[in-house]
């Protein structure tokens, strides 16, 4: 069962959870804490759709994380 989604977050809330997620998983599992933070914890996303966005980003050149967050 799905939660409903909650509204588009601020700029400000997306920079906080981003530094929160930069300073508390140093060494690995960004994605891990991207969809805790980003489907379970907030419901910004649902986990199909975060999912989808991590396999395209695996597609692409560079850090998998780094392709997710843009």
């Amino acid at each position: 069962m799905t939660r409903p989604l909650q509204p588009a977050p601020s700029s400000a809330a997306l920079f906080w959870v981003f530094t929160r997620i930069g300073l508390t998983s140093f060494g690995g599992g960004l994605s891990g804490w991207m969809l805790r933070e980003f489907v379970q914890r907030r419901a910004w996303l649902q986990e199909d759709e975060f999912l989808s966005g991590l396999a395209l980003a695996q597609a692409f050149p560079g850090v998998n994380v780094v392709n997710l967050a843009i």
